[in-house]
């Protein structure tokens, strides 16, 4: 899913997929997780969901 989304000629242009700064949230786990979050729910994804976030930050900050 996320390959063939970074792969397109569409997002092949965006300033944020050229240089990284993309937060890899793919799988119904994970998105299930936090959308929409539940006090179950949210604890077990939470950490990777941040995770990703701050790797496309630091990529897109450098």
């Amino acid at each position: 899913e996320l390959t063939a989304f970074l792969d397109a000629p569409y997002a092949q242009v965006m300033p944020q997929v050229t240089s990284g700064a993309v937060a890899s949230l793919v799988g119904a786990e994970l998105i299930s997780s936090v959308s929409p979050p539940t006090a179950l729910s949210l604890p077990w994804g939470l950490d990777e969901v941040v995770t990703q976030l701050a790797a496309a930050a630091q990529a897109h900050t450098g």
